[in-house]
């Protein structure tokens, strides 16, 4: 990791914001609303709850190993050869969530941007400009981070505006008409994509000011949580509860409904064109995270041939994954649940051994001077 670059603790939340957001705005709305209705936009802000909780977690475990790269906080707590081993896990993770990235991005380019485009090319399209942004380091990735919210927020706040006439609201209902427990299992439905929150352990490290990573990891979980629910809450205004459970990209369907004065059409791709920028960020930064640990780990001197090899894996590997159709009904599913969970709980719980280990060894280590 290149220790000459810090960043704010505002960039690093506008950073956070745009990566976790970017994927559940394609695909949150279906097992969210299928299970809560109307309370599914309180799903989503009591996953935002958890997830900053996580993210609290994972800023104490950064904050016991004084801004090291994460492979290099496992290797001062385990040795160098667990630590390598713990830095190669962290580093598959990213390599596979960013294979699923990219065959998100295809999907959504030949079936709705430009039909009839061989996918293959789109994603490597995407690939080489992606390459070319790590290539350059961490720095101009999460420089993108504050234009691509300040757009994000700016639609947000326009959306409702424009899409007022379309609100139906004779259709609402009761937030909590089927009881309690439905909200609670929908915000479960949603753990696998809040739950990549445990990327920061790339991010925490940048920061300028360390001690300032439980106030800023907070605002970036919560930040990501308000855009959803509102997207969710939007969407169930628009389309109703049940129309957005059977379609491929619900929030898509909603923005085609913008019509000003009957006269301005297609503004849905002013939006579509800020999600793409962000869905670019999450990519370069998941790419970046990859290679770094896998440089860390293998002892080499440049992020850049890791760079290569993580961006092959990753295109790789979109081409065993299903289409659209399968990749949406997958969405909030047991299995869907548990394999994103898996790899996520246990990065996070190798970094907290590794703290604790670290942690222990201080104490004693105090003790006998003492």
């Amino acid at each position: 990791m290149n220790q000459r670059i810090r960043i704010s603790g505002g960039l690093y939340a506008a950073t956070l914001t745009c990566y976790l957001h970017t994927v559940p705005l394609l695909f949150v709305h279906a097992p969210v609303i299928e299970k809560a209705r109307w309370g599914a936009w309180l799903s989503v802000l009591l996953s935002g709850v958890v997830s900053s909780l996580v993210g609290l977690l994972i800023g104490w475990i950064c904050l016991q190993f004084k801004q090291q790269s994460a492979v290099q906080a496992a290797r001062s707590a385990l040795g160098r050869f667990a630590g390598g081993i713990v830095g190669l896990v962290y580093a598959l993770y990213p390599v596979w969530v960013a294979s699923l990235v990219l065959r998100d991005v295809q999907e959504f380019a030949t079936l709705i941007l430009l039909p009839g485009t061989p996918g293959l090319f789109a994603t490597l399209v995407l690939a080489l400009v992606v390459l070319y942004a790590v290539w350059n380091g961490v720095e101009p990735i999460v420089r993108l981070a504050f234009p691509s919210l300040v757009l994000t927020v700016g639609a947000c706040l326009i959306l409702p505006v424009v899409l007022v006439r379309e609100f139906s609201l004779l259709q609402v209902e009761p937030i909590f008409l089927r009881g309690y427990l439905p909200i609670f299992e929908a915000s479960v439905s949603t753990a696998p994509f809040f739950g990549e929150i445990v990327m920061i352990f790339t991010l925490v490290p940048l920061l300028s000011r360390p001690k300032e990573v439980y106030r800023w990891t907070a605002a970036g979980a919560m930040g990501t949580a308000l855009i959803l629910a509102e997207v969710v809450l939007i969407t169930l205004l628009v389309l109703g509860p049940i129309l957005p459970t059977r379609l491929l990209f619900p929030s898509y369907d909603v923005l085609q409904q913008i019509s000003l004065a009957e006269i301005i059409e297609r503004i849905e791709m002013f939006f579509v064109i800020i999600w793409l920028s962000t869905m670019f960020l999450k990519l370069a930064l998941y790419v970046y995270a990859a290679s770094e640990a896998a440089t860390d780990a293998l002892g080499l001197k440049s992020h850049r041939l890791p760079a290569v090899v993580v961006l092959a894996l990753a295109v790789a590997l979109t081409r065993t994954w299903p289409g659209v159709i399968p990749l949406v009904a997958e969405a909030g599913t047991p299995e869907h649940l548990v394999t994103h969970t898996s790899w996520q709980g246990t990065i996070l719980l190798l970094f907290l051994i590794a703290a604790l280990v670290l942690r222990a060894r201080a104490k004693r280590r105090v003790a006998a001077h003492g």
